[in-house]
């Protein structure tokens, strides 16, 4: 016998949603629902694979995130939050999860997804610009660990450019002599008007990846713009910028 579906009018949901409420507002449901057995059927409950998965869905809909965003900017919540994070066993429980796999995963990537904002990109640019940036660089290259990355970066270039063709370094020096000597020069890249000092000679196509060491390879370029193309190919790094 094919069993009958039972369909319920709106009147009768409404009257149940209201019983119900009575009965949760009732001593007999408040006394039952503080009561020890009570707590640790619910606990146990929670704790059930079923109930965790279907948890972590409800947590996931638009209508339970935007609850949880609402409820966080309460005043209340911000206030027991600041507080509960001074706890001593909020410190520890926190350094304890910093030092887990899972913690760890999760900060590189955030750092690598921020590290691509154009925020962050800003934000670097100023730091690299201020005097106390520019002074500690300065005293970081005369300790012997600083030195040290200063001899390998040109031993490194230096191997490059041996390997590379190399054009007439007198014609070469001559070419930069005659723009530093000028008042103020026009990046390549970027069509800026910079202080010859404030200006690089950039590789058009890099020596790592088969350029020539010649005036035809060479170019006027402002710091910023070398030191963001780096070792890249002009159409792969102006594409990117």
């Amino acid at each position: 016998m094919e069993k009958r579906k039972r369909i319920f009018t709106p009147e009768y949901k409404a009257a149940q949603k209201l019983r119900c409420e009575k009965y949760k507002s009732s001593e007999k449901y408040i006394a039952k629902k503080n009561s020890l057995e009570f707590k640790a059927k619910a606990k146990a409950y929670r704790e059930l694979p079923s109930s965790i998965a279907a948890a972590k869905l409800r947590n996931q809909t638009p209508e339970a995130k935007a609850k949880q965003k609402a409820r966080n900017e309460l005043q209340e919540v911000k206030d027991y939050k600041s507080e509960h994070a001074k706890k001593p066993t909020s410190k520890l429980k926190r350094k304890l999860w910093s030092r887990t796999d899972k913690a760890k995963l999760a900060k590189k990537k955030y750092t690598n997804n921020y590290k691509n904002t154009e925020t962050y990109k800003i934000a670097t640019q100023k730091r690299r610009e201020t005097i106390e940036r520019k002074e500690y660089l300065k005293n970081y290259l005369k300790t012997p660990k600083g030195t040290a990355i200063r001899i390998s970066i040109n031993e490194n270039r230096r191997a490059i450019k041996n390997a590379a063709t190399i054009g007439d370094l007198k014609e070469i020096q001559n070419w930069i002599a005659e723009w530093k000597a000028h008042q103020s020069v026009y990046c390549h890249w970027c069509k800026d008007n910079f202080n010859p000092y404030q200006c690089h000679v950039d590789h058009v196509t890099p020596l790592s990846k088969g350029g020539k060491h010649c005036l035809t390879n060479l170019v006027i370029s402002c710091a910023k713009c070398n030191l963001s193309k780096g070792s890249k190919m002009p159409d792969v790094w102006l594409a990117t910028r």
